[in-house]
């Protein structure tokens, strides 16, 4: 585990030693490391925070870069000459470039700057969100750290649950941008710099745009596509493999952009590669016998695990604790054990992490299932005539329906229907199951945190876009990233190369897109280097996956808890529609992604809110933990 804390008290007076618990919550393995500043102290897991000469700007830092050799040369051309190490060479950037210095380095980071003669502190994040970063600002206090638990554990902060937040989290399956379950707790957003200053100002910006990438688009013929996009994995793959000839694992998940990664990485170290798949008994045999079929193939050492269903909750509390945030992706369970797979073998674990996001992979991009309604297509047409003309008309007779009509003028119809269709629970069905919290959260208002869509003009890329600003980092990278370094695995993905990705949002997206249009060019790539059977493979959506472990007595014993738990008890649940959807074997297996994702909101409650933040606790089984506070 690694990470980074810090904490700014009123007053030198108020100081007390609170950045020790904020590091050992996050991981007691490792050496803990503290400075203190008059009224700040940092800290940080593994590496020491580094100092320049002056010993006037401080660093803490969590990640990797991949372009130290550019970054030392480029110094090195301004005149710095000293020995570099990595904290040296980026206290030399900022002192050189300011904030600016953001923009020369590439890599997965959070970090954070303490700048004692300029009196501020900066914090920043990588472009696309591998490593988290969470902060709070109350009671004039400033704290940030790589986890939730870690500020939650300085006893400062009100353990009032964020209920406009958990709306968010019933309608996606998981915690969006910088939401957080917990009130005031902030996520800062990838690729954005915080700056708190000692007068207790603060501000936020970017230092990068994902979505200007989208504007610079060149059409090319396919072929020259598909061979760029194999140069640019090539590269990206060969910077992230490490000199010194350690072991490396990748995952093989059956998919395209798992098994080109492994390809890549088995060209350039194949004798020293193993490869891992985790599956779930009766659920995705098909996706384990074709990566078994791959790894074959290139001729590679594969490992595999598969989780019955009986098993499916064995260490469930601490599944969630690892977590840090609810996330309603049963695929955690295997993430999990996966990272435990991974450790025993190696400390690099490659992955195709972001290959659908980049190249439309998934079938849900397919405009044949995302087409809004006649009205909405109506509203939207004249777009200047709508917010012009009838919604001044309208005001006369109605003015909350003029009201309306803006908002929905004001907001992209395809992705409305596109988060409509790929909701956890509904409209409708949060109205039922949540009522008191239903009305907090509004589909086109979150839409409107999205202020650069409108530079996308393809339907198709702006859900692309959508999805790696949310879906990726938040659910997919969130997962991988804790649960893996957690067991001491650092998660590569070279598909999230900032070259990489830059390059895939200058791709031209058809207007129109078929399902049997999902990952043409990953398709592609891999013909020639796998047999047919691996990429001819229809991509199933499962949209009942795991539904069949419902009525197992583990999981239908761990659903039937909720109905004593702590989201009934706040009354964030209605009691009557968990009491009817329980009722039968049938109800709960049509519902297992809903009670699934309460069954983890209910344990995340247990040990960050209803019960003293321990490790401990994580151990327990749920029946108990649950119950301990009944």
């Amino acid at each position: 585990m690694s990470g980074i804390a810090g904490i700014a008290y009123p007053d030198i007076f108020q100081t007390e030693k609170l950045i020790v618990p904020m590091l050992e919550i996050m991981g007691r393995e490792k050496a803990c490391h503290s400075l203190t500043f008059s009224n700040i102290q940092l800290g940080s897991l593994g590496n020491p925070p580094c100092t320049n000469s002056k010993r006037t700007i401080y660093l803490t830092l969590d990640g990797i870069l991949y372009n130290p050799k550019h970054l030392f040369k480029e110094l090195a051309h301004h005149g710095f000459t000293s020995p570099y190490s990595l904290g040296s060479a980026l206290l030399e950037a900022y002192e050189l470039w300011g904030i600016d210095f953001l923009k020369k380095i590439d890599g997965d980071f959070a970090l954070s700057i303490l700048d004692l003669e300029k009196k501020k502190l900066i914090l920043a994040r990588d472009r696309i969100g591998k490593k988290s970063l969470y902060w709070y600002y109350g009671n004039r206090h400033f704290i940030f750290a790589s986890r939730i638990k870690s500020l939650l554990a300085t006893g400062l902060i009100p353990l009032t649950p964020a209920l406009d937040s958990i709306a968010s989290y019933l309608q996606f399956g998981y915690f969006p941008q910088d939401l957080t379950p917990i009130q005031e707790i902030t996520k800062l957003l990838p690729s954005h710099y915080l700056v708190y200053h000692f007068n207790n100002s603060l501000s936020i910006d970017s230092y990068w745009s994902y979505s200007s990438f989208f504007e610079k688009t060149t059409p090319k013929h396919p072929n020259l596509i598909v061979q760029d996009i194999k140069s640019e994995l090539e590269r990206a793959v060969a910077k992230r493999i490490p000199d010194d000839k350690s072991p490396l694992t990748c995952y093989l998940a059956g998919g395209f952009g798992s098994a080109l990664t492994t390809v890549a990485v088995s060209e350039e170290a194949k004798e020293r590669l193993i490869s891992c798949s985790v599956g779930f008994s009766g659920e995705n045999e098909e996706d384990i016998q074709a990566a078994k079929l791959a790894a074959d193939e290139l001729g590679i050492e594969h490992k595999v695990e598969m989780i019955s269903k009986d098993e499916i909750l064995n260490g469930f509390a601490e599944l969630i604790w690892e977590l840090d945030e609810p996330i309603a992706d049963p695929n955690a369970i295997a993430t999990k054990r996966l990272a435990l797979l991974v450790s025993k073998y190696s400390s690099i674990l490659f992955t195709g992490m972001g290959s659908d996001e980049l190249f439309a992979g998934h079938t849900r991009y397919s405009l044949e299932k995302s087409k809004p309604s006649a009205l909405k297509r109506f509203i939207h047409a004249p777009i200047p005539y709508v917010s012009r003309a009838l919604a001044p008309t309208l005001a006369n007779i109605s003015r909350p329906l003029a009201l309306w009509l803006v908002k929905e003028s004001r907001s992209d119809p395809w992705q409305y229907e596109y988060l409509k269709q790929n909701a956890l629970f509904g409209e409708e069905a949060l109205k039922k199951a949540a009522p008191r919290i239903a009305g907090l959260f509004d589909v086109e208002v979150f839409l409107h945190k999205f202020h650069h869509l409108g530079r996308i003009k393809s339907m198709v890329s702006s859900f692309l876009y959508f999805d790696v600003k949310t879906r990726l980092a938040d659910c997919y990278i969130l997962q991988y990233e804790h649960l893996l370094t957690e067991r001491g695995v650092r998660f590569e993905t070279p598909f999230l190369d900032q070259s990489l990705v830059e390059f895939a949002a200058s791709i031209p997206e058809p207007e129109e897109f078929k399902e049997s249009d999902a990952a043409f060019f990953l398709k592609q790539l891999l013909k020639g280097t796998l047999p047919p059977a691996y990429y001819n493979r229809p991509k199933k959506v499962r949209r009942s996956f795991l539904a069949g472990c419902t009525n197992t007595s583990a999981m239908g014993g761990a659903f039937l808890l909720l109905e004593n738990g702590a989201l009934i008890e706040n009354g964030i649940i209605d009691k009557e529609w968990l009491a009817e959807t329980l009722s039968t074997p049938l109800s709960r297996e049509q519902n297992f992604p809903k009670l699934y994702a309460l069954l983890v909101l209910e344990v995340w409650f247990q040990l960050f809110i209803n019960n003293p933040l321990d490790r401990e606790n994580s151990k327990h089984e749920l029946r108990e933990l649950i119950g301990e506070t009944k």
